[in-house]
């Protein structure tokens, strides 16, 4: 799908705020805004921040949302599928077998985890697992199942529609690891993304703000598919869209976005820059020459500061832009007060280890505390091979 507008300028102040304006026009049409945001862009707009990470984060259940949208868990399980394993993944695979095999598991996987965790909502009291969450363990523990040998009965296998006993737990153990390592991929982006515990849907009303960073390429496409299916009408608006074109192709959104570098779209708007090729093809293709001579500045590089030229069709005209300031902002990552592992690594050298009292030899009582009694006899007598060996 084509981008709706696209503002294309070198001067980094007029793209953000030709973002700024671009939310608030959007806030009037009553339709959900979706925010794309980078550092420059992240405090432009107030509502529900998606960062996985960050302080603040607002906590998704995707694979919910997904279903909620669809309406049928059994189709929401299959359009899960197809949005977690593409159809240019499996177009571009070497083997494409291991991609289509994936996808049928994560559909089993997902409908499986949707009849098992409404099963436990109503039989157990909370606190619940998030649908994405329960996918991640229901594939978890059938992949330790089929990876141990075990012949135990898991309690959800009674929901598994075959799929999962045929491919993973009946499989030859070559083949099943494949599909294990292949589909194991995507459920641990689902499960990275989403909230481990059962969450309220997105509201409606409310802008949504996506900080880039804490995404990579592959996340932010499953992010931005599931959050089509449920606001098909939303607009979304992405800064810096040349680091993002790869993924601007791949949703059906109106997209309104700021760029560096030129970006088609159904109006393009031309803010300071060379005189560049593409501008000069645009105006070739609606005018028949290669600069606006009917209109006051008949190039991009001869615009003042506030001043564009914006095309829509084959009509051109001088349009002001907005010059924000820079001022860059970002989430802060949440950070444990108390980590046992670093605590520990960090921790003085204990007393009784200290070479001030023992001569850096060890002593009867190291070897009581801290366990040094596993250096035997043995052990001393292959390092003086091991020394004799080396000549010392």
């Amino acid at each position: 799908m084509p981008v709706t507008v696209a503002f294309i300028g070198e001067n980094k102040s007029e793209r953000v705020g030709f973002i700024a304006d671009s939310l608030e026009y959007a806030k009037n049409t009553g339709r959900t805004i979706i925010l794309l945001a980078d550092d420059s862009t992240f405090s432009l707009a107030e509502g529900l921040l998606l960062c996985p990470g960050y302080a603040g984060d607002c906590p998704v259940d995707f694979a919910l949302e997904a279903l909620c949208s669809v309406g049928n868990a059994e189709k929401g399980a299959e359009v899960l599928s197809r949005i977690l394993v593409s159809d240019e993944t499996i177009r571009n695979a070497r083997d494409a077998f291991w991609e289509r095999s994936a996808r049928r598991i994560v559909k089993s996987i997902a409908l499986t985890a949707a009849l098992a965790e409404a099963f436990s909502r109503t039989k157990t009291p909370p606190p619940y697992m998030s649908l994405s969450a329960r996918m991640g363990k229901i594939f978890s523990e059938a992949a330790d199942k089929k990876l141990s040998k075990s012949k135990e009965r898991l309690w959800w296998e009674k929901y598994d529609d075959g799929t999962i006993r045929t491919l993973i737990f009946d499989n030859a153990p070559n083949t099943a690891a494949g599909m294990i390592s292949v589909t194991q991929s995507v459920i641990d982006m689902l499960c990275h993304i989403s909230a481990s515990e059962r969450v309220q849907l997105l509201e409606r009303d409310k802008p949504i703000i996506i900080y880039g960073p804490a995404y990579n390429e592959d996340e932010l496409r499953i992010l931005l598919e599931v959050l089509e299916l449920k606001f098909k009408d939303a607009v979304l608006l992405v800064a810096e869209a040349h680091e993002r074109t790869h993924l601007l192709n791949k949703v059906d959104f109106d997209v309104v976005c700021s760029t560096a570098k030129p970006i088609d779209g159904n109006t393009i708007i031309f803010g300071r820059q060379g005189n560049t090729a593409f501008f000069k093809s645009k105006v070739y293709e609606t005018t028949g020459f290669e600069r606006l001579t009917f209109l006051e500045y008949e190039t991009p590089d001869m615009l003042p500061p506030g001043k564009a030229l914006m095309m829509t069709g084959t009509k051109w005209d001088v349009v002001n832009v907005s010059c924000a300031p820079l001022k860059e902002s970002r989430p802060e990552l949440v950070v444990e007060e108390k980590d046992e592992i670093i605590r520990d690594l960090l921790c003085a050298t204990p007393k009784e280890a200290r070479e001030h009292d023992t001569g850096g030899f060890v002593t009867e009582s190291d070897v009581e505390e801290f366990g040094l009694g596993l250096i035997t006899d043995e052990f001393t007598m292959d390092l003086d091979e091991f020394f004799d060996e080396e000549g010392h």
